[in-house]
């Protein structure tokens, strides 16, 4: 379900691209805010109430008939492999090697602690501990910037090396 609405999120897109190519700024706000809203809305209320109207028993007895069906086993190897494909788009779109002690550390932290049953959230808060303490740790590691000559200014048409894409 959740991936189908960035499915339907796609059609939506042509009125961004008709509001930006048109700068009008009210159409931008509904296109990127409104309607993906809506079709959220569309999508997910009708079948979040009957699940609540009909009460988790019938859930459950649907649950139940699957089984050991296909279907649950398909549920369980890609549930199985999330973990990995997580972690492997994480290193794939952060690329930088000095951060990858701290990817390391999060998972090596939560097979040592898996026995004392810390919840996410505790692994959360850890996280942004270390990363607060490692942003402070870098402040006075800045280099200085170097100083120009206002004297003689000079004027760098090339561009080309202004763009880092991190490869």
């Amino acid at each position: 379900m959740y991936q189908f609405r960035f499915f339907i999120n796609t059609f939506l897109g042509k009125y961004t691209d008709k509001a930006v190519e048109d700068l009008n700024a009210k159409a931008m706000t509904r296109s990127i805010i409104l309607y993906p809203t809506l079709a959220s809305f569309i999508l997910f209320v009708p079948l979040v109430f009957i699940a609540l109207y009909l009460g988790a028993p019938l859930i459950a007895d649907v649950i139940n008939a699957l089984e050991g069906t296909v279907v649950i086993h398909i549920l369980e190897v890609v549930g199985g492999g999330l973990a990995a494909i997580g972690i492997a788009t994480t290193v794939y779109v952060i690329g930088r090697k000095d951060y990858m002690v701290f990817f390391f550390l999060a998972y090596f932290m939560s097979v040592v602690f898996s026995s004392l049953e810390i919840t996410m959230v505790t692994y959360a808060i850890f996280g942004i501990l270390i990363a607060l303490i490692f942003v402070q740790s870098q402040k006075g590691k800045l280099a200085p910037a170097p100083e120009t000559n206002t004297a003689s200014p000079s004027f760098d048409d090339d561009d080309d090396d202004d763009y880092d894409d991190g490869f």
